[in-house]
């Protein structure tokens, strides 16, 4: 049973009995991420991390068929070199951020994992496909 919803644009955060929380991805038509994919995790993250009523989170995509295609290449392809690298930077330092977090986290794959979104998944605790 749902008790509250926290939206970000393409990341949000619902919270479920028994101190669980479910991170949803939502960034159609892949979950591929840019830098308000990383900023909306990154908060996410955050808000589980801080909710002592929270032991364990779920990252789940609500797309049927990707879990996450991982760096937006598109995106890439229209920036700087150093804004590249700088977005690739904050999603490590995210993915750091939950790796290192004393709370559960678990991956619920169920689509397409490639490249980046397996290092989203490989970021988890536990991963289920």
């Amino acid at each position: 049973m749902e008790q509250a919803t926290t939206s970000t644009r393409v990341v949000s955060v619902s919270r479920e009995h028994g101190g669980v929380a479910l991170i949803h991805l939502n960034r159609p038509p892949a979950n591929s991420y840019d830098r308000g994919f990383i900023d909306d995790l990154n908060a996410a993250i955050d808000e589980v991390r801080f909710d002592e009523t929270i032991g364990a989170a779920v990252l789940t995509s609500d797309l049927p068929r990707f879990f996450s295609a991982g760096a937006d290449i598109g995106m890439f392809r229209t920036v700087t070199g150093k804004a590249r690298a700088m977005t690739i930077l904050h999603m490590h330092e995210v993915l750091l951020k939950m790796e290192h977090t004393p709370k559960l986290f678990i991956a619920a794959i169920g689509g397409h994992c490639l490249g980046g979104g397996l290092e989203i998944a490989l970021a988890t605790d536990f991963r289920f496909a």
